[in-house]
């Protein structure tokens, strides 16, 4: 069972590292396992535990032509490859941090999550997180133990102090924040929030996508709606804006700062999004997209002539939009970061703005 390699890495790390630098990682691993324990068993219920790579960390990662090809699994345990899932993606994102590579390590995980839907799955991805990230730091002062050049020894604890301090700043992330895209088809929400998951961090939630999973329907399946009607019909966009709220709410419980890809045309839906994070103590900004009609039509043709989105938002829906979207409150406006999609956008200085902004 996972606590029990958990729990190790802690007694033996025990005799390298002192008690008052490692007690916090080791009681924030003993509550984590305790509070998590019925989450942990149901994914096992539910197929989450099967069997998986093992070991997917950056040496085990080749780039060939036909793209990255994972390779030397854990082959010789099947106890060590029949695994979490999410335990797989956990190793690879760890090790891309602690890399100073967060812009690739939040673009694989959020893709992980877009093509699989599998966001409860972040309710135990820190436990996995730091357990990889200690027995990194393990393996290093095992491995200090049995040189006999005091040099390479004191470079093995280096590695371990490295790793330890790794765990530590993911269990003492600041609080979450909360963030709204604002904004007509077609202004860019898309494009500008894949920048900034990966500057924030954040998980980001597109509503295209999770309208299209709870019908059933592939990333980029079209479902022949119009304005209105199928995924556009007021009871459909009314189911969407619940499930984003609900995927919002357990991503941010989690620790997790999170962008919400959606219009939020809508004052109702807005309020209840800034309710939520209220709720829970989290930051909350908007990111106000800002762009020129014709603009925003140039756009709608060409990324439906280009049928590669998961939008079907066409120049009709863009046009009822328009007629219908609240604008933003003087209250709403304060929380709001306004970008002009149509100029020159500089992403880490939005990231400044959103993490200065109060709610």
């Amino acid at each position: 069972l996972i606590q029990h390699p958990m729990l190790e890495n802690i007694e033996h790390l025990k005799g390298h590292i002192d008690w008052q630098e490692l007690e916090p990682l080791a009681t924030w691993t003993g509550d984590s396992i305790e509070a998590l324990w019925p989450i942990l068993l149901l994914r096992q219920d539910e197929g989450f535990v099967r069997e998986c790579h093992g070991d997917l960390k950056l040496s085990n990662l080749v780039r060939l032509e036909s793209g990255i090809v994972a390779f030397d699994c854990v082959e010789f345990n099947a106890e060590l490859r029949d695994i979490d899932v999410i335990s797989d993606v956990s190793f690879l994102v760890m090790d891309l941090v602690s890399l100073e590579r967060q812009d690739l390590a939040y673009t694989f995980l959020n893709r992980y999550l877009e093509r699989t839907g599998d966001y409860e799955g972040m309710t135990v991805f820190a436990l996995y997180y730091v357990y990889h990230a200690l027995i990194r730091a393990k393996i290093a002062a095992i491995r200090s133990l049995e040189r006999k050049n005091t040099m390479d020894a004191e470079c093995d604890i280096e590695e371990m102090t490295f790793y330890c301090d790794v765990a530590r700043e993911w269990v003492n992330r600041d609080r979450p924040k909360l963030i709204l895209m604002h904004g007509f088809s077609g202004s860019g929400k898309t494009w500008l929030s894949q920048q900034l998951l990966s500057c924030m961090p954040a998980i980001r939630i597109r509503s295209d996508i999770e309208r299209k999973r709870a019908l059933g329907l592939e990333e980029q399946e079209g479902s022949g709606s119009g304005v209105g009607t199928g995924i556009y019909a007021d009871d459909a966009r009314r189911d969407v804006y619940a499930r984003l709220g609900k995927l919002a709410e357990a991503l941010l419980d989690a620790g997790n700062n999170v962008i919400v890809d959606a219009s939020f045309l809508e004052r109702e839906h807005r309020r209840r999004f800034r309710g939520l994070a209220e709720r829970l103590g989290s930051g909350f900004s908007i990111v106000d997209l800002r762009a020129q009609r014709d603009f925003l039509e140039r756009q709608l043709r060409e990324r439906d002539r280009a049928g590669r989105d998961a939008s079907e938002a066409d120049v009709a829906v863009g046009g009822h939009q328009f007629e219908h979207a609240d604008p933003l409150d003087d209250s709403e406006a304060n929380v709001a970061v306004p970008v002009e999609m149509d100029e020159t956008v500089d992403a880490d200085a939005i990231v400044r703005a959103l993490l200065e902004t109060q709610r």
